[in-house]
């Protein structure tokens, strides 16, 4: 798996929040697109 940008910047967020749903909304993205980014 080749990591890129987008990803570190979605783990970074999810840690950050503490949670899918805050991560995703601080993305703005819904926290279903948020986790089919996870499972790719």
């Amino acid at each position: 798996m080749d990591l890129e940008l987008r990803h570190l910047k979605t783990i970074r967020a999810i840690a950050d929040a503490g949670s899918l749903t805050r991560a995703a909304t601080a993305l703005g993205l819904a926290q279903p697109a948020l986790s089919a980014q996870l499972k790719r």
